[in-house]
């Protein structure tokens, strides 16, 4: 690899320190570091000291183990396709491709970038591996050598892709896919009949086939899972070691015309990250690209209240929110009704539970619902000069992520009367009474976004002052949701012990939130109008 591209390495890595030093240069930069140093290093003492006896049994591990890592290969054999090609910056594309280096050195250039990557990465997958492995170190570097083994599988079937051609590639994985289907039918089937499935994977265990694909994926295991570096390691490693060599020179000999191709999917991935960036978070997920394929009406305009309103859902509809929100959602509200159901128990008890849980748990869901203020941290201009008054304008703001939670909120409420089978008034009522508790949950976290504004990703990894940000808003949002719950809370205990009645202290607490919510917005607008576009956007 030439000279060049050796310095352009080394040019960024200093870059990323230069960068490190100068965030940390002020006293706030250093207070968050420590803040965020804080709680994940807490974070990681939790995880390596914590005791545990679910550390697998290592016989079990060279068996299955194996199973595991060709289930992986197919998984990345089925998902890589002629799209997923090398992707390069566009400060990248703009000076390599035209300049004087080779496809193949070019190449070499990405796969030391995605060694040095995973090398950071396996940092992070040795604190949940530690106790899977043996010797440290071992661990370390088994993990190390796996992730690439993963990443240049990847590279080599996108270059056998782009060299056989796209369709012919998808042609021939239809045709695996469907062998692959066959024959796990056929051996499924056989095991259902015979009763006896441990027999069908002994035999499978003993056939040649089997072990000549489980032999390389074996090394991993066993380098992984070394308790000493002499001779255990170094034995397997070495092996893993020529099996990642011999991938990478299957992707540098199929070093097909993919530059091209490539400059197109860089920069298809520099917009999404930029509308990552921008604070849209799932929301980026959609296509900002091609022709819309629908739309919804236009509400009436309230002031503006509904054209900000419209313009939040339209953006949602257009991506996978609400099947995250109703998946995450789901899972957490019906979670005790569907255990309590398999006990036999069906008491009032497990209904309230149920009922708080899909009122509270949105809570832990805000983050990434950002169709409100924090989306729009790049257009705070054109928010400002809109002939909208800026009460109303913060009202749709919230209005608009609150109504959907609430929708997903009446999904799964009516998908927890179904399982119970009879209709429940309190279930039925969850989207009336989560309503002005999410506008309060909303209006908070959008205050605090607005005076304290902040990127919802980190700008380079590792960056511990993004997390002590983060750690910052979490704590400030409990403590200004705190006193408003406990007032709701001492409202609706007291008059439910007065009144002998349920729905009375649920309809003062439900009181308490909605005057909470109303009192958010005037400090929403406050801290709108105070919000300087010049100076206060994060970069």
């Amino acid at each position: 690899m030439p000279r060049a591209l050796w310095l352009l390495i080394g040019l960024q890595i200093r870059g990323w320190l230069r960068y490190a030093r100068r965030s940390v240069s002020t006293l706030r930069g250093v207070l968050l570091l420590l803040i965020g140093l804080f709680f994940f290093g807490s974070w990681i003492a939790s995880i390596i000291f914590s005791p545990s006896n679910n550390r697998p049994n290592p016989e079990i591990l060279d068996r299955f183990g194996p199973l595991g890592l060709l289930a992986m290969c197919l998984v990345n054999f089925f998902l890589a396709t002629g799209e997923r090609v090398f992707s390069f910056r566009a400060a990248e594309v703009d000076f390599l491709f035209p300049g004087p280096f080779t496809r193949r050195q070019l190449l070499m250039y990405k796969v030391i970038g995605i060694v040095a990557a995973t090398l950071f990465q396996c940092l992070f997958f040795l604190l949940f591996l530690h106790k899977w492995g043996g010797l440290l170190l071992a661990t370390f570097l088994g993990s190390f050598l796996l992730l690439l083994f993963f990443q240049f599988l990847t590279l080599a079937l996108t270059m056998l892709a782009s060299t056989i051609g796209a369709r012919a590639y998808s042609r021939g994985r239809r045709l695996v896919l469907v062998l692959l289907l066959v024959v796990l039918a056929a051996v499924v089937s056989q095991g259902l009949l015979s009763g006896d499935l441990q027999a069908i994977l002994a035999r499978m265990e003993d056939s040649t086939a089997w072990q000549v694909i489980r032999t390389p994926l074996s090394w991993f295991v066993k380098a992984f899972r070394a308790e000493q570096l002499w001779p255990d390691f170094v034995k397997y490693g070495s092996l893993a070691l020529l099996v990642d060599l011999v991938l990478v020179c299957v992707v540098l000999t199929l070093d097909a015309q993919y530059l091209e191709a490539s400059a197109a999917a860089s920069e298809r991935l520099y917009q999404r990250m930029q509308r990552l960036r921008s604070g849209q978070g799932i929301l980026a997920a959609s296509s900002s690209s091609g022709r819309a394929r629908f739309s919804i009406p236009m509400p009436a305009r309230l002031g503006g209240i509904g054209t900000m309103i419209w313009r939040q859902w339209l953006m949602v509809l257009r991506s996978y929110l609400l099947i995250f929100l109703a998946l995450g959602l789901g899972v957490a509200g019906l979670a005790p009704l569907v255990v309590s159901i398999k006990e036999g128990v069906q008491s009032a008890a497990m209904v309230y539970t149920t009922t708080g849980m899909l009122i509270g748990f949105p809570i832990m869901l805000t983050p990434t619902v950002l169709c409100d203020f924090r989306g729009d941290v790049d257009r705070m201009e054109v928010l400002k000069s809109l002939p909208i008054r800026p009460t109303w304008l913060a009202v749709g703001q919230l209005l608009a992520p609150s109504l959907v939670v609430v929708a997903v909120q009446a999904l799964v409420a009516a998908v927890a009367m179904v399982v119970i089978g009879r209709f429940e008034p309190i279930i039925a009522a969850v989207p009336l009474l989560a309503l002005p508790v999410n506008f309060v949950v909303f209006g908070v976290d959008n205050l605090l976004f607005l005076l304290f504004p902040m990127r919802m990703v980190a700008t380079s990894p590792g960056d511990f002052q993004t997390s002590g940000r983060y750690m910052l808003v979490f704590v400030a949002k409990f403590l200004c949701l705190g006193p408003i719950v406990l007032a709701a809370l001492l409202v609706g205990l007291l008059l439910g012990l007065l009144t002998n009645n349920v729905a009375a202290g649920l309809a003062g607490a439900w009181i308490v939130v909605l005057c909470s919510g109303v009192a958010v917005v005037p400090l929403v607008v406050f801290a709108f109008k105070r919000f300087d576009v010049a100076t206060d956007t994060p970069t």
